[in-house]
């Protein structure tokens, strides 16, 4: 899957491309009040900070602040609409709540999503997708080898809505609200199995234009749950940063 999403990454970025050499036309008004096509192509990188806490029933899992890199994008063209999203959590260590300050060891995350969606308004897009998320829990050794070497593999179909103001002009503002359905593999000693997934993510932000370049500064949060069944619940707060760069038009 992680293969999969970067490869469709790629076409995008050159899909892209190929769309900005054709044709780079301003949204303005015309004489009867219709909206002329526009074609804008944005990407950047992201770093955010975050914590997610495992719930497996028996045990909470606390990631503790993380520091995670990534990158963003968007292809408008009229009313076509993509983007996507890709953040990596290099390791990092874990500790468990319910119990004592123990750490388990290593914790290392990818999550990633990717959207095609249609403007129904100026100030609306309805999306559809898909998602995947990477979780490795692994190095300890306490409670026998259940910490030892844990992997979270999930996969999902999404739909949101994303509202956003029209124009950057002095600073623009969005929100979006995705759910999704798919499952999670769990793979380690004596943990193999798949279970069907739920869950929702919720991202707010500020679009901020640095000076006279094209260059943008995004500012936000994000608030996610991700739910395998009665086994495994997730839930993650995210506070990002984007600078995303939009190619001339």
């Amino acid at each position: 899957m992680k293969k999969l999403f970067a490869a469709t990454i790629l076409a995008a970025v050159a899909f892209a491309g190929s769309a900005e050499a054709q044709m780079l036309i301003r949204r303005t008004p015309d004489a009867g009040g219709m909206a002329a096509d526009r074609v804008g192509f944005s990407i950047g990188p992201r770093y955010s900070n975050y914590s997610t806490d495992v719930d497996m029933g028996f045990v909470t899992v606390e990631s503790g602040r993380q520091h995670a890199f990534g990158l963003v994008g968007e292809l408008r063209s009229g009313q076509f609409v993509l983007d996507f999203n890709w953040d990596h959590d290099p390791e990092n260590g874990l500790q468990i709540s319910d119990l004592l300050p123990i750490d388990i060891g290593g914790y290392e995350r990818d999550r990633g999503e990717f959207t095609v969606g249609w403007a129904a308004a100026p100030i609306l897009d309805i999306q559809g997708g898909f998602r995947v998320d990477t979780v490795t829990v692994g190095g300890g050794e306490f409670a026998g080898d259940f910490f030892s070497s844990e992997d979270f593999d999930h996969s999902a179909i999404l739909f949101g809505v994303n509202v956003h103001t029209p124009e950057k002009t002095p600073f623009g503002v969005y929100g979006k609200l995705r759910g999704f359905i798919g499952s999670v593999d769990f793979g380690g000693r004596g943990f193999d199995a798949q279970e069907d997934s739920t869950g929702w993510r919720g991202e707010a932000g500020i679009e901020i234009p640095i000076g006279d370049s094209q260059w943008t500064a995004v500012p936000g949060i994000e608030l996610e749950r991700l739910e395998a069944e009665d086994r495994v619940v997730m839930e993650t707060n995210r506070f990002f940063v984007n600078f995303v760069y939009t190619f001339p038009r």
